[in-house]
């Protein structure tokens, strides 16, 4: 990875396999390679590029609003091909000037272990001039890129097809501003969801990973129901909090500490009736 990194911080730029086609990705902060994207697309300057992240850790050093209710209903399915255009806290190159910025998580495992080895979302406007079709074939890319600083991730041939969904929060639905793949429909209205990350099987139960803010939490996933919430640990014990053995508002809390990726375990180890208001066997 370290070649990658070196390149990336030299503002050069990235092929990446994404859902469909593959993507264009440079650091989201780099004027110099939200430059060379605009540079190799032929595309208008001022058009705000797209960003992927491994997780919301990444989102967050871009400056993304984690407490806005588009996040918190996006993380009930992310990952997904659904990008939601969000708020930050200061323009970045990639949003061209603007307070906001369209990101998703994507539904692509191996892309997500690559944006997390090489440590920050990067951006994923589609490898093409614009214009154009997506490119689907790696040596397609290579030669988009032929004069360029910049690594072609070899995925394969992708399957092409939509692009990811594209929408905005309106206060009480989902305003689409593109369509696509993923049909905002699919998104929870409740707390039923399984929230972020890499869906898994454990035990016969589906648990999405934890986000982990802080980098230091000794919680691994969890699981949202309607009166309970399910977390593993690190160790990896898994304990059940309902509202009957741990009371409904501390169930309901750590619900929101568990969607946000901050501060369950803290919460747990901080108050005796939930740390020891689990359901014994």
């Amino acid at each position: 990875m370290a070649p990658l990194r070196a390149l990336l911080a030299r503002s050069g730029m990235l092929a990446i396999p994404t859902e469909s086609s593959y993507g264009l990705a440079v650091d989201p902060r780099s004027a110099v390679g939200v430059e060379a994207i605009y540079r190799v697309k032929s595309r208008e300057r001022g058009k705000p590029l797209p960003v992927v992240a491994a997780d919301l850790a990444q989102l967050a050093e871009l400056g993304v609003d984690l407490e806005g209710e588009a996040i918190h209903r996006a993380c009930r399915v992310w990952p997904a091909a659904f990008s939601v255009v969000v708020s930050i806290a200061q323009p970045l190159p990639a949003s061209a000037g603007e307070r906001t910025l369209a990101v998703r998580v994507p539904d692509h495992a191996e892309l997500r272990t690559l944006l997390a080895m090489v440590g920050t979302a990067l951006t994923a406007t589609s490898a093409n001039l614009s214009g154009e079709p997506p490119l689907l074939d790696p040596v397609q890319v290579a030669g988009l890129l032929a004069a360029e600083d910049a690594i072609a991730i070899d995925g394969g041939v992708l399957p092409g097809g939509a692009p990811s969904t594209l929408v905005k929060w309106a206060g009480t639905n989902w305003s689409v501003l593109r369509e696509g793949r993923f049909s905002p429909s699919d998104v929870p209205t409740n707390r039923q969801g399984t929230g972020l990350a890499e869906r898994r099987q454990r035990g016969g139960e589906t648990m999405a990973i934890y986000g982990n803010l802080s980098g230091k939490s000794g919680v691994n996933a969890y699981e949202l129901g309607p009166d309970f919430i399910r977390v593993e640990f690190k160790s990896g014990a898994i304990y059940l909090y309902t509202y009957e053995s741990s009371g409904p508002a501390n169930v309901e809390h750590m619900k929101d500490l568990a969607e946000k990726g901050r501060g369950l375990a803290s919460f747990i180890s901080q108050h005796p009736d939930v740390r020891e208001g689990y359901v014994r066997p």
